[in-house]
């Protein structure tokens, strides 16, 4: 019971995060990307807020260098993600981007130096091979190739901000993190703000960025270390590693796309890597 409650969370957290993207496409029909960030992180900051204070435990705020990083990091991320939704359909950005399982690896390998089977590296590659896959258009279209290239960067900082992050096993203090983080988002989206903006006519696009900043970069981390209190860490990351998959289940029926073949087999590679990269064989032996 308790390990389906786990796979519960872990499942949520990413239909979550996946459905960011197609929010944030609906909210730039009226709002600038910039006006995106700001609306999203104000709403991940308040959701932030409120959790912290729930708690009744006291509560300090210790701006440090670490904070600031993550937060920054986070940003340019974050940037990254809302140009290339804004100039593509958010199915494939978000199956690129979701892709981040890959860039955990190589941290864990070529930095963590941490052991891994023949059979995860060769799924690693697979993942790897399918997500430049995904990024690759048969024309010679620049932007397609510019919000590609913004995806797959996206999702190296979000690999090493997650990276970074996840080492918080307190519940409360992730969510300090997490508040802080939100704060320090929140304000350096200030500074890109360069626009006037009418509310009244935009109150249903504004809804739209909350509702993307609430679940992206709150209530997805949330359920995701509410997961990791049922599941094994490499149980949870079984989850995430088919992220790219259960995220374009998700958003295709709102955002359809016509597929190449070529596209078609970077999916099943996708498939194929993560569903290898965390079945367990008795026979695997650390590289």
């Amino acid at each position: 019971m308790k390990m389906s409650k786990g796979y519960l969370y872990s499942i949520l957290s990413v239909l979550l995060m996946a459905l960011a993207g197609p929010l944030q496409k609906k909210s730039m029909e009226g709002l600038t990307p910039f006006h995106v960030l700001f609306f999203s992180n104000f709403a991940a900051f308040v959701a932030s807020a409120v959790a912290v204070f729930r708690t009744r435990d006291q509560f300090v705020f210790k701006l440090n260098k670490k904070v600031l990083f993550l937060a920054f990091l986070y940003l340019i991320a974050q940037v990254s993600f809302s140009f290339a939704i804004n100039k593509e359909n958010p199915v494939i950005v978000n199956s690129i981007s979701r892709s981040y399982l890959v860039f955990n690896f190589m941290i864990s390998f070529f930095i963590l130096k941490e052991s891994f089977s023949l059979r995860q590296i060769g799924a690693a590659l697979l993942i790897l091979t399918g997500t430049f896959g995904l990024s690759i258009i048969p024309n010679d279209d620049l932007k397609w190739s510019l919000a590609a290239s913004l995806t797959i960067f996206y999702s190296f900082l979000f690999s090493i901000h997650n990276s970074l992050l996840k080492f918080s096993q307190n519940q409360n203090a992730y969510q300090l993190i997490l508040l802080q983080n939100g704060l320090c988002c929140f304000v350096f989206s200030v500074s890109l703000l360069y626009q006037p903006l009418n509310f009244k006519e935009n109150t249903v696009t504004i809804l739209y960025s909350c509702l993307a900043g609430f679940f992206s970069s709150f209530l997805g981390f949330v359920l995701y270390k509410k997961g990791l209190h049922y599941l094994r860490f490499s149980e949870a990351s079984s989850v995430r590693s088919l992220s790219p998959i259960i995220g374009f289940a998700a958003i295709y029926p709102f955002y359809p796309i016509e597929l190449t073949l070529f596209q078609k087999v970077a999916l099943l590679l996708l498939l194929i890597g993560g569903l290898g990269f965390n079945s367990k064989r008795k026979s695997d032996e650390p590289a």
